[in-house]
This record gives C-alpha cells, sequence and structure tokens, in this order.
C-alpha cells in the first residue's frame, strides 16, 4: 500500500504558503494525539495504528524501522502549535512531565557538546592536512605560489606607557 504522507518537497511547500515553518498537517496532528492518548506508545504500535501513513520494517534499530515516524516527530518537536515535549526512548514515545523532560534536554545537551567537540578537531586538523584549501572565482587554489593578493591579518597596536606605539 503507498503511503499517504506527504514528501519533503510537498511540506515544505505547504510550510511557505502557509508562512510558518513546521506548520502541523492532519497526520502530524493524529500521530501526536496518538501518542497523548499512549503514553510508551512504541514505533510498531503506531505504524499498526497509522497503516496508511507508516510501515513497520523489523530492524535491529528502532530508528531503522520507521525513520518517517521519527521524521515527523522531530517536525511535531519543531513545531510552535506543540506545547508538549515527546520524548523518544529506545522506541518508545510519550509526553514527557516537567522533570522528564529536563533529563531529556540535558541529554541532548550532552550529546550537542560531544559533537561540538568532534567539529572542533576537525576544524582544526583540516588546515593542517591541507584539506581547507582557499578557491579563487577561477577554482584555482589561493596559495603562496598564486596572484592572489595575500590575507593580511589587522590589529590594533598598543601604547606604551609614554603613549608611543609599540609593534606586537
Amino acid at each position: 500500500m503507498k503511503s499517504k504522507r506527504l514528501r519533503k518537497k510537498q511540506i515544505h511547500k505547504i510550510w511557505e504558503d502557509k508562512n510558518e515553518e513546521y506548520f502541523p498537517l492532519g497526520y502530524h496532528w493524529k500521530l501526536y494525539n496518538l501518542i497523548k492518548a499512549n503514553p510508551g506508545i512504541t514505533v510498531k504500535e503506531i505504524c499498526e495504528a497509522m497503516p496508511e501513513y507508516y510501515s513497520y520494517k523489523e530492524s535491529e534499530h528502532n530508528f531503522t524501522n520507521c525513520p518517517a515516524i521519527y521524521e515527523d516527530i522531530d517536525y511535531l518537536m519543531s513545531s510552535a502549535r506543540i506545547e508538549k515535549i515527546i520524548i523518544k526512548d529506545n522506541g518508545t514515545f510519550r509526553l514527557g512531565t516537567e522533570e522528564e523532560c529536563i533529563d531529556y534536554a540535558n541529554k541532548i545537551f550532552i550529546k550537542a557538546k560531544k559533537l561540538m567537540a568532534k567539529y572542533g578537531v576537525i576544524a582544526r586538523r583540516i588546515p593542517k592536512d591541507k584539506q581547507g584549501k582557499l578557491f579563487g572565482t577561477n577554482l584555482q587554489p589561493i596559495d603562496e605560489n598564486s596572484q592572489a593578493r595575500p590575507f593580511v591579518e589587522s590589529f590594533i597596536p598598543k601604547e606604551n606607557e609614554h603613549g608611543e606605539l609599540q609593534e606586537h
């Protein structure tokens, strides 16, 4: 059976027409109400309750059983119209209490910090490995052998105690 779920391009067009990003569609509301009415509902149960939108695939990892559910829950969580927080926990979904939401937010923050640390390592290594070469408008690398104007770092000179400018 073909899913009635809209493609990303179609959803983005609706958001553009409504002038509201993450505007929840009918099946988003149905998903939200299903989670609200059934705390701890699983991916499989959602797929069984909404077969016209989601299909369940037996898989080792929860998020690969039905990626569309996770995508739609992310849409719901990003919507300004949804005030409750949906907690994803080991292939189950529920609306969180205040305490659960604080814990959930902290877990997400810790993950984000780890990703930022990885980003920092990669960003520092790029120039060292010459992976971060700059290219001019002619798609030729800008380096010491090119005809491009070199980058000049500017700074504000300091004055010494006698009011004279001193170099760094």
